[in-house]
């Protein structure tokens, strides 16, 4: 699971976007700023806004030993890190 939030890409709002992928998750992303922001898609439409998505987007996985989702940020030598 990926997401991102408003904040991430310099909106000062609480949203948080998830989706399975990245597609998805600027839809999702996009389909907010224009609605609650009342953003122009031409606006919003620009290489800057998909460029910071990416770049602040964040994954999450389920972990099966806790049952609980985590967020993955990679792994070293030791394992798994959060």
């Amino acid at each position: 699971m990926l997401f991102v939030s408003c904040r991430d890409v310099a909106i000062d709002c609480e949203f948080i976007g998830r989706a399975n992928n990245e597609g998805e998750l600027m839809m999702q992303l996009i389909d907010h700023i224009v609605k609650t922001h009342r953003a122009k898609i031409a606006e919003i439409m620009k290489p800057e806004l998909g460029e910071r998505v990416r770049a602040n987007t964040k994954k999450v996985n389920f972990c099966e030993i806790s049952n609980k989702f985590v967020l993955y940020c990679g792994f070293n030598e030791g394992g798994f890190q959060k």
